[in-house]
């Protein structure tokens, strides 16, 4: 019987807090002056500027945050990239843009927004703040701490791009802003670079579609992106035996992503010639390798299945940063001339 007992208050209480969690999803909340602050109504919108604003009312008092760009990340409004306001149950405006008596309030106002999400496809944001903020006269301040907004609803005008059909001119704008700070903190070099760059490029060009681009300023920054990786410098060597003629391949070593692809090219210092291949990002196995070429000389070869054998190559390791592997057999070239590979070694890191 106590076990039952036991079995029917959990159920209870599991039932309450699924109830609890549904009914604060969307929330905004926050300690003002350590008093509980809950709001009851609650948007967010994405302003023709690109400034993000998310607002909370609990039907008495207003807080209104605002951000210069509709990315996450972690705004301070001790500078002009962010700004948070309480309107009061009196009317009166309190800001983190208005200064302090320094004769009676010796610290300056001060904040942070931190936008976690802002999902474009669902509408809508989360994040979390905390502020000071002073009335007109800088002689009294009211605190915000432990502020969360969560799944605030997130809408858009009217605008609608007619090649893409639902995309308001706010939407794109917010989507660019984050592509464009996604690529801003990518290494050119690095794998996925390309990928994040035609991103940022697409979002652009449904921008100019959706809000128009009467100056030619969207237009001239989809025109000034190079999506083009860039190679980077490996270390290491790819050693092999031409004929009876031992070579390495380890001049300009450089190792370069473009989507899933991971390009490899090195040079014989002594000769200037060069070997090159295509591989499958962190692929491993028997025969992965494609695009294979050799340069001798003044020719190109190729891999080749012939009476002298079966061109195979393996790679036995392949991940973020490193490479091994091994290949072998007879190369062609497009004249008919044809050369026999033995001893072939990968071994790179990048």
């Amino acid at each position: 019987m106590k076990k039952l007992v036991v079995l029917v208050l959990s159920m209870i209480t599991l039932l309450s807090c699924g109830d609890d969690l549904e009914f604060k999803t969307p929330s905004f909340e926050a300690k003002k002056d350590g008093n509980l602050f809950e709001a009851v109504t609650y948007k967010a919108n994405i302003l023709d500027n690109g400034q993000l604003t998310i607002t909370g009312s609990d039907n008495y008092e207003t807080v209104t945050l605002v951000v210069n760009s509709a990315a996450p990340g972690v705004y301070d409004v001790e500078t002009t990239n962010a700004l948070a306001t309480l309107l009061d149950i009196n009317g009166m405006l309190w800001s983190t843009e208005n200064t302090p008596d320094t004769e009676v309030q010796p610290y300056p106002a001060n904040g942070i927004i931190d936008i976690k999400e802002v999902n474009l496809e669902e509408a809508y944001v989360s994040g979390e703040f905390f502020f000071n903020a002073y009335n007109s006269s800088g002689m009294t301040s009211v605190n915000f701490n432990e502020g969360f907004f969560h799944k605030v609803p997130l809408f858009g005008a009217v605008t609608v791009d007619p090649t893409t059909p639902g995309v308001t001119c706010q939407a794109a704008t917010a989507s660019a802003q984050v592509t464009g700070q996604n690529l801003a903190v990518s290494d050119p070099s690095a794998a996925g670079y390309t990928a994040l760059c035609n991103n940022h490029k697409q979002a652009l060009i449904t921008k100019k579609n959706a809000c128009g681009d009467p100056t030619g300023e969207i237009q001239a920054e989809i025109d000034a992106l190079d999506c083009t990786a860039v190679p980077t410098t490996a270390t290491g060597s790819i050693t092999v035996t031409v004929g009876t003629l031992p070579k390495t391949f380890d001049e300009n070593l450089t190792v370069e992503v473009t989507g899933i692809t991971v390009s490899v090219r090195a040079e014989d210092a002594g000769s200037g010639d060069w070997i090159s291949f295509d591989v499958e990002q962190g692929q491993t196995g028997a025969n992965v390798i494609s695009n294979f070429t050799i340069h001798l000389i003044s020719s190109d070869y190729f891999p080749a299945n012939n009476a002298a054998g079966i061109f195979t190559t393996e790679i036995t390791l392949h991940n973020t940063t490193d490479m091994e592997g091994t290949f072998s057999g007879p190369v062609e070239s497009a004249g008919g001339g044809d050369v026999s590979l033995t001893s072939g070694v990968i071994d790179i890191s990048f």
